[in-house]
Formats: C-alpha cells, sequence, structure tokens
C-alpha cells in the first residue's frame, strides 16, 4: 500500500477492487433507480495494472471525490458536502493529487486524471464493443493452424492442458502482449501513459460507473532475476514475484531463451499482421466515439482507446471461450519468460 507526503493544503487545514482492463456491460449491476451525479459507485481499472491506484482507490471518498470534480465540484464544495472528516478528506485529495488522477489550477478548477465512463454512456459503447471483439475472433479464428503450430514448437508445457497455453499464448501473449507493444510503437492510439506517484509508474487509468464485471482480464508481470513472470486472468496475484523453481514446482511453464524469442516473434508477428491494422483503421470512428464522453473535455483520447481496447479484449475472450478454443482460468495463469539480453 502507498504511503504519499501530505499536501501543503493539508498542513494549513491542520488512498479485490479490482482492476479491471475494462467494463463488461452484462456484467455490471442494472440500478432500479437513477443515481445521483454524484456518488461512489464506480470500478477503477488501470493498465498495466497498478497496486497503487487499486489501493488508493478502494476508498469510496476517492471515487466519490473524482466523481465530483467531473461535475464541476469545487474543492470547498466537496468538503461541505461530503459526510466525514475534513482532514480525512484532504488527506485523500492530497493522495489523489499525488498520483496524478486529479488535475487542475486551483481549487477551484479541478478535474479527474482519469477517464471515467457513466454506465449510460457505456451502453451506448455496446454495439461498437460487440463488433470490433467479434471481428477480433473471426481474424484470430482464420489464423489458428498458426496458433497451434506455435503452441507444438514450444518445449516448455509439456504435459499442460493444450486449452491453458493457448490461453497463455493468444491472451497473454498477443492481445495483451503483442498488441501493446504495437499500439505503443505505432504511437497514433496509446503513445504512452501517463507517469503517476513519485515513482513515476506509467498507467492508464478509468473510473467505470456500476458493479464489478465478471469477465475482466488482467495481466500482471514482475521481473525475477533473469526472468520475467507474468499471471493472466481474471483475478489479482498477490505474489507475482515468485522464486523460478517454485513455478515449476507449481506446474507453471518456464519459457526458457529459445521458447521465450518464438514467443516474442509469434505475438509481435500475429499483433502487427493481423489484428492491429484492424484497430488502427477504427480511429477516426475512436476519436468521434471519445468526442461522445463527458469526460473527454479533461481524459486523453489515449485514455479512451485504452479501457475500449480492454473492452474488445475481454469480449474476444469470451467468444473463443464460448467457442471451446480456450479455457478461462478461475482466477489466473502464471508462467515465466526468460528475458532478452
Amino acid at each position: 500500500m502507498i504511503s504519499l507526503p501530505v499536501h501543503s493544503r493539508l498542513i494549513s487545514a491542520g488512498i479485490l477492487v479490482l482492476v479491471w482492463l475494462s467494463l463488461n456491460a452484462p456484467g455490471f449491476s442494472r440500478v432500479q433507480e437513477e443515481r445521483p451525479d454524484v456518488h461512489s459507485e464506480f470500478v477503477f481499472g488501470s493498465f498495466p495494472y497498478s497496486t497503487e491506484g487499486a489501493s488508493l482507490l478502494m476508498s469510496a471518498e476517492a471515487r466519490l471525490m473524482l466523481a465530483a470534480f467531473d461535475q464541476g465540484w469545487s474543492v470547498d464544495k466537496v468538503l461541505s458536502e461530503t459526510e466525514g472528516s475534513e482532514l480525512d478528506l484532504l488527506e485523500v485529495l492530497d493522495d489523489l493529487e499525488q498520483e496524478n488522477l486529479v488535475r487542475g489550477p486551483s481549487d477551484f478548477d479541478l478535474r479527474p486524471g482519469l477517464l471515467l465512463v457513466r454506465e449510460t454512456e457505456a451502453a451506448t459503447f455496446e454495439p461498437e464493443l460487440q463488433a470490433d471483439a467479434a471481428r477480433f475472433a473471426e481474424i484470430i479464428g482464420a489464423q489458428w493452424d498458426d496458433v497451434e503450430e506455435f503452441i507444438d514448437s514450444l518445449e516448455a508445457g509439456t504435459g499442460m492442458p493444450r486449452a491453458e497455453l493457448l490461453y497463455d499464448a493468444v491472451v497473454g501473449g498477443v492481445l495483451i502482449g503483442g498488441m501493446i507493444d504495437a499500439f505503443l510503437d505505432d504511437q497514433t492510439l496509446m503513445p504512452g501513459p501517463p507517469r503517476r506517484g513519485r515513482g513515476g509508474t506509467g498507467y492508464y487509468a478509468w473510473l467505470i460507473e456500476g458493479t464489478l464485471p465478471e469477465s475482466a482480464v488482467i495481466r500482471q508481470d514482475a521481473r525475477v532475476g533473469r526472468y520475467t513472470v507474468y499471471s493472466v486472468g481474471t483475478g489479482v496475484q498477490d505474489e507475482v514475484r515468485i522464486q523460478i523453481q517454485a513455478l515449476r514446482d507449481e506446474g507453471s511453464p518456464v519459457f526458457e531463451a529459445a521458447d521465450a524469442e518464438r514467443w516474442r516473434v509469434f505475438s509481435s508477428v500475429f499483433s502487427r499482421d493481423h489484428l492491429f491494422p484492424y484497430f488502427k483503421s477504427r480511429r477516426s470512428a475512436l476519436l468521434d466515439l471519445h468526442g461522445t464522453l463527458r469526460s473527454s473535455r479533461y481524459a486523453a483520447f489515449a485514455e479512451f482507446v485504452a479501457w475500449y481496447y480492454q473492452g474488445v479484449v475481454e469480449r474476444t475472450v469470451r467468444g473463443l471461450v464460448a467457442a471451446g478454443r480456450i479455457v478461462r482460468p478461475e482466477s489466473s495463469f502464471r508462467y515465466a519468460m526468460r528475458t532478452g539480453r
């Protein structure tokens, strides 16, 4: 959990969500009554996964404050209209500012430093998300022989359930591996996440009105010696920085140099040759969709693309699972990749 310095405003006066790679509309609650404009019923998500952001946005006060700033409230109005200690609220505000989740020139003109999507807004995106996911599943299905051939070429994972390896390769290797590299190299859709906090860690972030989706996809990673350990699935691993021998002992694949190089080449080529050209062709339409959001006044296009792409990934995975091509983990699958020199 994070510990941040107290802002000067505090001196004078006296921070599983789970992070989820996007909104899955069918998994969101259908409220019986219309919510007020300012409330705390939002789910925080980020990519890459941020422990700091997730910890901070577990606070209902933090989520409510961001919703208030989205509505143009000043700090004074937040303090006067919100129950609780003024000192506690100012501490939350200081944490949000330190994590670059609140921005603005003064206490009277603060805005969220992330994308904020209302439930009614999210519902309007569902046809587009479903159509893009169907196209992704179609493209992947057309190249499935190449995917199977790649799995057959790997030395690691022998004896493992094939559908698990396919999940690791397609989801962890391509959809939130090679595709993210393609985005960052291309620079026209997601040029790179904003820096957050004192450590300068970069991640895209969003708040989605509603409750926790059931089929979000999360990838975590940690460097362990000459390896990178990955966790990919619907749950957050408490410990990703696991010893490599312990990973082998639990039956998870460890991809050594030759396998790792095959993995990198496959993920990159598959993403850049097949999936990325389609998604980039959608840039103009995505710009239009971004412009329909209230939060487009302050949230960058790249932040919207990150959230929207995660939604496409979730729905694509759901389709591939339903088709029997891959199997979804109950929580997550772990694997390790030998890093290049």
